[in-house]
């Protein structure tokens, strides 16, 4: 463990052991036991209400069990982006503070403890920069440069942001050419995409509502119709011409399911 003393003042403690043995591969997402019971309740919860709503009998569930793998396939994918996101958030504030730093005067390796104290100020110390931070921190100490800590970072994120950083970082600080001015270019550039970004998630997130309304509403005419006439559905559960028609319907909305979060997923 390394104990420095922040810019305010404050005592700050860098747990290096913890961060180094496993560092985080962001292009691969593991699911936490509540999230596995989370993810498998909710999938058995949807394929049951399919079984019911468009079979009305729970035995077909069995039928459908192995989507249970694709269903859990697309939620690692969501949290996947979602952590991207955050990581990316948070890099941007790290980046920041590291060439607000560097205008000060601080060595590139003592800017890096600067970034760490300023994105644990604002997303904790357990958020996800702060971590590479740390584990930056210690690589240096062990004789790695700078720039293979970052260029290291971008290779495992995967987010061109940082991998465009981390090359533009490591051409700036071996050409000893103006690192602070070409990082302030560099973050703010990024920091205006991020924004744009944020901007077209606001401009699109009523059409999400309202995808996610449409979707909803063949269930809930199909539940009115079996609440209102319990009787009116039969013949589309207990005869193989039905149940042909009902296996169409029920693939031709999740086409449409599939057409419509395509329609609303941009990215820049």
């Amino acid at each position: 463990m390394q104990v420095y003393i922040g810019k305010n003042g404050v005592l700050m403690k860098i747990k290096r052991e913890s961060k180094v043995k496993n560092q985080c591969d962001y292009q691969i997402y593991k699911f936490s036991k509540k999230e596995w019971g989370q993810y498998i309740f909710s999938g058995l919860g949807i394929i049951l209400g399919i079984s019911y709503l468009f079979y009305d009998n729970f035995w077909v569930a069995i039928c459908f069990i192995p989507g249970m793998y694709f269903y859990l396939q697309y939620c690692r994918q969501i949290c996947k982006k979602k952590r991207l996101e955050k990581l990316n958030i948070q890099f941007k504030e790290g980046l920041l503070a590291l060439t607000a730093s560097l205008h000060t005067g601080y060595a590139i390796e003592n800017a890096y403890q600067e970034a760490l104290e300023e994105v644990s100020s604002l997303y904790g110390e357990d958020c996800y920069m702060a971590q590479e931070f740390s584990y930056m921190i210690h690589q240096m100490s062990v004789k790695k440069t700078a720039e293979e800590v970052m260029e290291d970072l971008g290779k495992r994120s995967g987010i061109e942001d940082i991998k465009n950083f981390s090359s533009v970082f490591t051409i700036a600080k071996r050409s000893n050419g103006g690192l602070s001015k070409i990082m302030d270019r560099t973050a703010e550039m990024i920091a205006e995409k991020i924004e744009i970004q944020r901007e077209i998630q606001t401009m699109i997130q009523g059409k999400k509502l309202e995808k996610n309304i449409m979707s909803l509403v063949p269930l809930g005419m199909i539940i009115y119709m079996r609440i209102s006439n319990p009787g009116f559905m039969d013949i589309l559960y207990c005869s193989i011409a039905g149940r042909i028609l009902m296996t169409v319907c029920l693939i031709l909305y999740g086409i449409a399911l599939w057409i419509a979060e395509k329609i609303t997923k941009i990215s820049i």
